[in-house]
């Protein structure tokens, strides 16, 4: 089951079977979050940061439409396979925080400004 929050608080469900392949039009974009998600998770264990992880979701105007906390079971597998359910489904980007300099889950890092756009890094 997975479930994030939008920014109107409406809360999704989702049922997720196991064994749910990846969209074949997103198998290599979740080979390239798989391998970022490794290094980051293997960061967050080196910086002493414990899950549950958090992440946000951006919509296409790079507006931050939602947030939820990845489940602590979740290895780099799991994250980079949600990270294309939300793509697939809902249009969606995840951002992960990364202790790494200039590094974030899905490639996608920056400040949230005060209209709730994402400020992408250079």
């Amino acid at each position: 089951m997975l479930t994030w929050y939008e920014r109107d608080d409406t809360e999704n469900v989702f049922l997720i079977p196991n064994g749910m392949p990846v969209a074949e039009r997103r198998r290599d974009y979740y080979w390239m979050v798989r391998d970022k998600t490794a290094k980051i998770l293997e960061a967050n264990r080196a910086a002493g940061i414990a899950p549950p992880y958090t992440y946000t979701l951006i919509d296409a105007d790079n507006r931050v439409v939602g947030s939820g906390t990845f489940d602590t079971a979740d290895d780099a597998d799991d994250i980079a396979w949600l990270g294309c359910f939300f793509g697939e489904t809902t249009g969606f980007s995840v951002a992960m925080p990364s202790p790494l300099a200039g590094e974030s889950y899905g490639m996608r890092s920056g400040v949230v400004d005060a209209t709730g756009k994402l400020q992408e890094r250079p």
